[in-house]
């Protein structure tokens, strides 16, 4: 059996004692022993609008200001052109920037000589490092880290080929244990047919949501489609309030949860239009 991949595992909280700006890094694996450590660091105001900016140009609406924002004017973004000597665009010097500001915050100080050293372990192996951030604090999860570099004109940390990157968070709730059922139980929810702004779809016409519900609904519950091993029920909410579609999604116990409407994309998720209360 080969050996494991070195890994280094970073749990990022926020300092409850101190300011709200106030966090704290852990190195909770490590490769060799006295990589195990803690330190704490502050997220400053050039961080605080680097991040606005990225929000303000990437959100079609409006995001929360994670994860500590004041006021502040969006600064002109320090950048190097690439190589190739074309010009870069808004968004990749913004990106760019950020990543660099997300790495340094980061890998700065004794994390940065815990870090150094466990990829001169994975290499003495010829292996990539491992590494994992555990973000542990929720106003953090937008932060977009995999778009980490640590200077200009090199790799995001997720691209690299020296570094297997993830990130999980143990802010969460046990899952309960979910019964076993013998069929499939299938909610359909139909939204908007129409852009609630106004726009039109690319055919010029509405979407034909009902139509689409009738025909998944006679492809589901057929048995003869699946050899009759897996029963199907299906149940349909149209445009469904916020309140209705939690109620169904908390009341039943779905498999599948098929959406047909419009929605819009956005940095933190994006939305669903279920109905006008959405809007």
């Amino acid at each position: 059996m080969s050996a494991k991949v070195p890994c280094l595992s970073l749990a990022i909280d926020r300092l409850r004692a101190g300011s709200p700006n106030h966090f704290v890094i852990h190195a909770i694996q490590a490769p060799y022993r006295s990589g195990y450590l803690l330190t704490d660091c502050l997220w400053s105001e050039s961080q605080n609008q680097v991040w606005q900016s990225w929000q303000e140009f990437f959100s079609s609406r409006g995001v929360p200001m994670v994860p500590y924002i004041s006021e502040a004017k969006i600064p002109a973004a320090p950048t190097v052109e690439p190589s190739s000597g074309q010009p870069m665009s808004q968004s990749m010097r913004l990106m760019q920037t950020l990543g660099m500001e997300l790495w340094q915050w980061l890998v700065s100080g004794s994390i940065q000589g815990v870090l150094s050293q466990s990829q001169g372990i994975a290499m003495g192996q010829n292996r990539a490092l491992r590494l994992r951030l555990d973000i542990r604090d929720p106003d953090l999860i937008p932060v977009p880290w995999e778009i980490m570099q640590h200077q200009p004109g090199r790799p995001a940390v997720s691209m690299s080929q020296n570094i297997l990157f993830s990130r999980t968070t143990s802010d969460v709730d046990t899952l309960e244990v979910l019964r076993s059922d013998q069929s499939l139980h299938v909610l359909i929810v139909l939204g908007e047919d129409s852009h609630p702004e106004g726009q039109r779809v690319a055919s010029g016409a509405a979407l034909r949501l009902n139509q689409e519900a009738q025909a998944l609904t006679r492809l589901l519950t057929s048995s003869t489609q699946f050899g009759g091993m897996a029963p199907c029920t299906v149940d349909t909410l149209v445009q469904p309030t916020s309140s209705e579609l939690v109620q169904a999604i908390q009341s039943e116990r779905y498999n599948v949860m098929l959406y047909a409407g419009h929605g819009m994309p956005a940095p933190d998720g994006g939305m669903l239009f279920c109905g006008p209360i959405w809007r």
